[in-house]
């Protein structure tokens, strides 16, 4: 799903379905306890975090996203180490 994300990205191209998208990755990101499966959570919510950026989704959808990625991320570093905010590619 994250290539197709980058893909989209990458290329300009906003999916015909994205304001779909955001209720996918909110269960998609419902509390794991599987490691492995974290981590590809959390490289999925960086391809979200950079389709944010570029304006695929609602203010209020892109600041949901932005705030579940920050939740995602904390399982792996401290909360003052991430920015929320999308990253610059």
């Amino acid at each position: 799903m994250y290539r197709g994300i980058d893909y989209g990205v990458a290329n300009n191209d906003i999916p015909e379905k994205a304001e779909d998208l955001p209720l996918l990755f909110k269960q998609i990101c419902q509390p794991k306890s599987d490691s492995l499966l974290q981590a590809a959570i959390m490289v999925l919510m960086l391809s979200v975090k950079n389709a944010c950026k570029v304006g695929w989704f609602s203010d209020r959808e892109t600041n949901e996203l932005l705030k579940l990625a920050n939740d995602v991320g904390s399982c792996f570093c401290s909360p003052g180490g991430i920015n929320i905010g999308p990253s610059n590619l």
